[in-house]
């Protein structure tokens, strides 16, 4: 097999030769074992068959049954011939088999069964107790003398507790299916399985204990310095308080065994079982976040099964009457959500259950009772909770089985929990309880001026408004001129030179060339101003929602992360591990350039102020991918983007703090303001190209007088008055955008450009008005293309699943943002947001997004640049890197694909080095009727090429021209926020602590200096020290 592997012809098909020898391999354990071959290499290799299926979400039962199939003949064997000492090879291969079966087929015909006889896994000690006396608000108890005084070791523990998670498994699984019991009975399973936890418990010795142990006292490095210990030990704790959750989940007793109809049920009986469902559930919960606030990753599917279960307990409770129950019970859904997010990139089996998870909470969102409301009845399909409830379902249905008669097709069930019974651990002490979520997340500054109406402007209604262009920038301007400034929508007309609104918001399907977005928009939180506007924009999908509330109920219950960031060698993951890997040069370059003045970096390019070591770092790559940053670009506008987005620092690698909207920007966020707009009566005036403005300019005062236009043809205009206000959209990133099809490069238009030529002639009649050459004379700067890829033939979204690890026909998140080709010369990247993109896309066709940041150079596989390939070159190229098999891409780029490239010459041209005065102000100073938007007027602190820059120039123009009393939205301050720069430095440093260069005995003597302070506790909490 070696000697294959290094066959002339696999020199470059690294993926091919992988897979040919896993197959290869496979099929000789299956033959071997098919012949009875009893050896422990055998079995353990088939166990490691079964863990690998049972990640990529396969059937796995025959390598499983296989393996305890020759773990039998093994034994009979053993017991037939001379005794002899078992190996510690032939014990592992034991509880191999035994923990796989226990955690993922507990409802094997074979139950797993514990053999008595074989030795407990070697443990390893716990790490040195911290002293009661440190702790004193946990009191000792039972004379310190708590469990057991026989040490077990904890691996026997977590092997025992994993023998009855497996019963409490079946136990659930035939409750499912109709097999109730009474409970209290001392007979029933219920009363058995709560006994054998009790004993399991008290077997435990006080070592092994939270109150001697308190890992939420510890640093992570200590943690990670005793890994060995603290998995199992997690494990332990955590499958113990989720089995008795689930055993006495509220709706087990109040809708599951009621299906007995004989049944009388003991009030005292159900409300035991609610409090302690609340009870251990929290504990499970607790647990969770206290590794979570350590950043210790968790990867074990068994403690994923268990959280998913226990999830439903907490979305139960968060219906309660009681405030402090509510509000513990949202946070705990929202740990459960997030544990369940992170198993799911080492297992992405577990996505099922976390897809589950978030349908769940979609039934009811938004439907929250206010607090102390009389009727907290919550009513939902019981399937739904089955999907979760029952640990062993993601592996129980093949996928032609029926659906499970036992649920599927049952009415809505409703259910009224009652608890005033409060979680009585550390983190519920004092006022903190009553706090329920982080309101730290959700201060906004300045939302006394966010609440507010204005009053209407004197004499608003005598006025006028003419907008130039119909971009997000001019729209956002009718909207803010009719409800803040109270303007009639019949005085507003908007100027557009096409036949369509939305500006660079495009996504259309184009006849005989199919579908095309020229770009995408990612979103965020802090996008201060743009959620200020569709907060008021009615949505047209859901009747008496927001554009807004949907866009956010969207994002909460379908969050947006990715599962592969970045790719190298025809699909293979580049392995980028999250880090940024800067080397303490790049940091330091970083810093100087975060604290540098505006002033020094005026003019100057990104590779003026930093070396080799920075653009060969991951965070380049993030970076340059994320925002289509270049080494020419500005070293200024890299700087306000470090500033405005310090906080995204941590979610850079995956993605994890964007947002994105349900279909294309055109159809989610264009659609529904134009007809807002349209039915306060804004008036559209399209194929209309404006050609100039006339102004009257004196020393102190600046005044629009004449808008100059072509409409269909013909040469037109309008006077202005002093009642007459002008909003001028300047530049455009897409103007003259070039599109080729299937069989055609797209061309480069590098002739008349309206929107430049408009700001060219306006820029000439005053200083102040900007200098547009700084930003539209160096096309081979500005420019690159996108592509929109439509696949036609199912075998392209295999491709993209086994990349993004999601099924891209799930309507859901598909690869969380873009997916960087690394190795690509062009620089590819590439995504698939949640289709379908289009409302009319067919059901079978997936819409990509694909561009290139260096379309001057030879592809990988096309050998020639993307300027000028086809649209089924370009795809070509994408298969290639895809990993698909050279001899299949020629065919699938031409049958099984229709692919759209578009050249924009302009694109990144708000990018290209500047200095003050090159943008001209919203409002020039002694400007009276007029003002500039979007991406190249000026305002101070955001960023450009968002669509929040656009909306905020739209707003601070018609506060100031109207005079609309009402504050416009700081700029997020995250990086006035010292928690978010330390954090931020943490992340960019990968973890590492600062200072390590220095000697261990100055280092030790600074450190002590902090300790005990507020800066020393802050530097302690963001692991910089």
């Amino acid at each position: 097999m070696l000697e294959f592997t290094t066959h002339q012809y696999f020199r470059t098909k690294h993926a091919e030769a992988s897979e040919y020898y896993s197959s290869s391999a496979a099929t000789t354990i299956q033959r071997l074992a098919a012949e009875g071959k009893h050896h422990v290499e055998i079995i353990q290799a088939l166990c490691m068959m079964a863990l690998k299926n049972i990640a990529g979400k396969r059937n796995a039962w025959m390598s499983i049954g296989t393996a305890t199939r020759l773990e039998s003949i093994w034994n009979l064997w053993k017991s037939n011939s001379i005794p002899n000492q078992e190996s510690e090879e032939e014990n592992r291969c034991y509880w191999s088999i035994y923990m796989i079966e226990a955690v993922f087929f507990p409802h094997m015909p074979r139950a797993p069964t514990h053999d008595q006889t074989r030795k407990d896994p070697p443990s390893v000690e716990p790490p040195p107790p911290i002293p009661l006396d440190a702790n004193d608000f946990n009191a000792p108890d039972f004379d310190n003398a708590v469990g057991s005084s026989d040490d077990l070791g904890i691996n026997t523990h977590v092997g025992r507790m994993i023998a009855v998670w497996s019963q409490v498994a079946c136990h659930l699984h035939e409750i499912r299916c109709g097999e109730v019991q009474i409970p209290w009975l001392p007979e029933s399973t219920y009363s058995k399985l709560n006994l054998a936890l009790f004993e399991y418990e008290a077997q435990f010795n006080q070592k092994h204990l939270m109150r001697s142990l308190f890992p939420f006292k510890r640093t992570s490095d200590e943690i990670q310095a005793h890994r060995e210990y603290w998995n199992p030990w997690l494990t332990t704790h955590l499958v113990l308080h989720a089995s008795l959750a689930l055993l006495n989940h509220p709706f087990i007793h109040l809708v599951a065994l009621r299906r007995n109809k004989g049944m009388s049920q003991s009030r005292l009986f159900l409300q035991q079982v609610v409090d302690q469902a609340l009870f251990h559930s929290g504990w499970v919960f607790w647990l969770v976040g206290i590794f979570e606030d350590l950043n210790i990753e968790i990867s074990n599917p068994l403690i994923g099964l268990a959280v998913a279960a226990t999830s439903t307990i907490p979305w139960l409770y968060q219906f309660v009457k009681n405030a402090r129950v509510a509000c513990k019970a949202s946070q705990n859904l929202a740990k459960g959500q997030r544990l369940l997010q992170r198993v799911s990139k080492t297992w992405p089996c577990m996505s099922h259950k976390l897809e589950s998870l978030q349908r769940l909470q979609s039934l009811v969102i938004g439907k929250s009772p206010e607090a102390g409301a009389a009727d907290t009845t919550i009513n939902f399909p019981p399937s739904m909770i089955w999907e979760l409830l029952d640990p062993i379902i993601h592996n129980t249905r093949l996928s032609t089985d029926p659906s499970d008669p036992s649920t599927e097709g049952l009415p809505d069930v409703s259910i009224h929990v009652t608890t005033d019974f409060l979680h009585p651990l550390a983190d519920d002490e004092g006022d903190q309880a009553l706090s329920g979520f982080n309101w730290e997340d959700s201060l906004i500054k300045g939302n006394y001026e966010a609440f507010a109406r204005p009053l209407k402007p004197e004499g608003i209604e005598s006025k006028t408004a003419w907008i130039v262009g119909s971009g997000l920038g001019g729209l956002a301007t009718a909207a803010f001129l009719v409800r803040d400034a109270q303007m009639p929508g019949k005085n507003i007309t908007i100027l557009e030179e096409l036949k369509i609104p939305g500006g660079a918001l495009d996504g259309i399907k184009e006849p005989e060339k199919g579908f095309v977005i020229r770009g995408g928009r990612e979103m965020e939180s802090h996008f201060e101003c743009l959620w200020d506007l569709f907060r008021s924009v009615p949505s047209i999908e859901q009747e008496g929602a927001s554009v807004l509330d949907e866009f956010y109920w969207l994002n909460k219950r379908d969050p947006n992360f990715s599962l592969q960031r970045a790719t190298i060698n025809q699909g293979q993951d580049a392995e980028t591990g999250k880090l940024f890997a800067l080397t303490e040069k790049a940091q330091s370059e970083m810093t100087k350039l975060f604290l540098a003045t505006r002033a020094e970096v005026e003019n100057k390019r990104i590779d003026e102020v930093f070396g080799e070591d920075f653009f060969k770092s991951n965070f380049w790559l993030y970076w340059q991918t994320m925002f289509a940053f270049q080494t020419w670009h500005s070293a200024l506008e890299m700087k306000l983007y470090l500033h405005r987005f310090v906080n995204h620092i941590k979610g850079m690698p995956d993605f994890s703090t964007l947002k994105f909207t349900k279909y294309n920007q055109y159809e989610s966020l264009v659609l529904p303001l134009h007809k807002w707009l349209e039915e306060q009566g804004v008036v559209f005036q399209y194929n209309t190209e404006v050609q100039d403005v006339d102004f009257n300019i004196e020393e102190h005062k600046k005044t629009a007088t004449f808008i100059h236009w072509i409409r269909d043809g013909e040469k037109g205009g309008q006077s202005l008055g002093v009642n007459d206000l002008v909003f001028m959209t300047i530049g455009s990133l897409t103007e003259n955008s070039g599109l080729g099809d299937q069989h055609t490069p797209a061309k480069l238009h590098d002739g008349p450009a309206p929107a430049w030529d408009l700001w060219r002639r306006i820029a000439a009649k005053d200083p102040s008005f900007g200098r547009p050459e700084v930003f539209c004379d160096n096309i081979p700067a500005t420019k690159w293309m996108s592509a929109t890829v439509t696949t036609l033939d199912k075998r392209v979204p295999e491709y993209i699943q086994k990349i993004c690890k999601r099924d891209p026909f799930s309507g859901k998140v598909v690869t969380g943002g873009i997916v960087t080709v690394r190795d690509s010369s062009w620089i590819m990247s590439w995504t698939v947001n949640r289709q379908p993109h289009f409302k009319n896309q067919p059901k079978d066709q997936i819409v990509v997004w694909v561009y290139g940041l260096l379309v001057e150079k030879n592809g990988d596989y096309v050998k020639k640049p993307m300027q000028d390939c086809t649209g089924e070159e370009i795809t070509q190229e994408w298969l290639y890197h895809m990993g698909v098999p050279e001899s299949d891409i020629p065919v699938l780029a031409a049958e099984g694909a229709k692919c759209v490239p578009v050249m924009m010459p302009y694109v990144t041209s708000f990018f290209m080095p500047r200095k003050a005065g090159d943008r001209p102000d919203i409002v020039p100073s002694g400007a009276e009727n007029f003002a500039f938007l979007g991406q190249f007027s000026e305002t101070t602190r955001d960023t450009i090429f968002t669509t929040e820059y656009s909306v905020r120039t739209a707003m601070e123009a018609v506060y100031q021209l109207t005079g609309v009393d009402r504050g416009v939205p700081e700029v997020f301050g995250s990086t006035y926020d010292v928690r978010v720069l330390l954090d931020a430095i943490c992340q960019l440093r990968d973890g590492k602590e600062l200072a390590t260069w220095l000697p261990e005995r100055i280092r030790r003597f600074l450190v002590n200096k902090l300790e005990g302070s507020q800066i020393g506790q802050l530097m302690h909490e963001y692991h910089l020290i």
